[in-house]
């Protein structure tokens, strides 16, 4: 029987793995800084007028936070990399730089920023240099901006638009929050927007020529007029009230003047849209109630001339008399 003779080969085996080196925060002085830091934005109530145009390049409104203290890492050049992320609920709102809030028709464009400039979210860079500075300078901007002409708000004293919390975050290494250098938390934002009216221009009301007898009886006339109002929160209420500078002592007529300036001999009353007498105090008045958004608020007022003495008759020629309409919405 043959022996066999067993040859035994050694092949080595070479396993290339690369070690990815990662930028290190360095905290050693001179050169080094602080541990990474969150920067906070204080509230913010933001206050539109309702017919304000929708815009993404004019804000309206931003806030800002502090800025940072010296925070540096220790990096491979042209290998390491850094970024900055917005975070959850955040998404994009479909212009550069904008994401979405809890307001339809409400953006926000968080911004970066420090002694060389400004920079939008989201972004990833690669290190040009072996060390790595947020310096002294940096901080974190929001800006809001009005991206529909007409929102849906709710709330007259508020609405939410952001609530408090971290939004955005500047990165080494990785893209998480694990590996933040700054982060970016924003105070709590809420917005009010005021209705904005308009008046179908100034009211006149000419009686004509006026006899003695009539004026015993009483000459009416139409005072009508409408106010329109745009309004972010579907519908709003209008009330009209009457004041003037010349009110007879119980509140309720307004004087009329003479050819000879004479204020005792005729008074005028006003009525709202149901007949009731309007007194002059600039705060009882009409309310027109839920008028949808610039739909017209229409008042159909009578004015009333009548005599205010039983025994003096006015002068022939001109008299005069004027009024204020004082306007409330809400």
């Amino acid at each position: 029987m043959k022996k066999r003779n067993r040859l035994a080969v050694l092949i080595p085996l070479l396993f290339n793995t690369p070690v990815m080196a990662l930028c290190v925060l360095d905290k050693v002085p001179p050169l080094g800084g602080v541990d990474p830091m969150t920067l906070s934005s204080p509230a913010l109530t933001i206050y539109i007028d309702a017919d304000q145009k929708a815009s993404t390049t004019t804000p309206i409104d931003v806030v800002s936070t502090p800025t940072s203290q010296l925070i540096s890492y220790l990096c491979i050049k042209d290998q390491d990399i850094y970024g900055k992320n917005v975070l959850p609920p955040l998404t994009s709102a479909g212009a550069a730089g904008m994401f979405t809030t809890l307001i339809d028709g409400i953006a926000i464009k968080p911004l970066f920023g420090n002694n060389k400039g400004m920079g939008t979210f989201n972004s990833e860079r690669t290190v040009s240099q072996a060390r790595m500075n947020f310096s002294t300078a940096s901080f974190y901007k929001a800006e809001f901006y009005k991206t529909r002409d007409r929102l849906d708000l709710q709330n007259p004293d508020g609405d939410i638009v952001m609530n408090s919390g971290p939004i955005a975050f500047n990165w080494m290494n990785i893209a998480n929050q694990d590996n933040a250098a700054l982060t970016f938390n924003l105070g709590e934002i809420h917005i009010i927007s005021t209705p904005v009216c308009r008046l179908d221009g100034t009211r006149t009301v000419d009686f004509n020529n006026v006899n003695s007898s009539q004026l015993r009886a009483g000459v009416s006339r139409p005072l009508n007029f409408s106010l329109v109002c745009a309004t972010d929160y579907g519908s709003y209420t209008a009330k009209a009230a009457l004041t003037t500078q010349t009110a007879t002592s119980d509140n309720k007529f307004i004087k009329v003047f003479d050819s000879l300036d004479n204020p005792d001999v005729m008074k005028i009353e006003v009525r709202d849209s149901k007949g009731k007498s309007l007194p002059l105090d600039g705060l009882t008045g009409e309310v027109q109630q839920n008028v949808t958004s610039e739909v017209p608020a229409d008042f159909n007022w009578t004015a009333i001339l009548s005599a205010a003495s039983d025994t003096e008759l006015p002068q022939n020629g001109k008299f005069r008399a004027q009024a204020e309409i004082v306007l409330d919405l809400n």
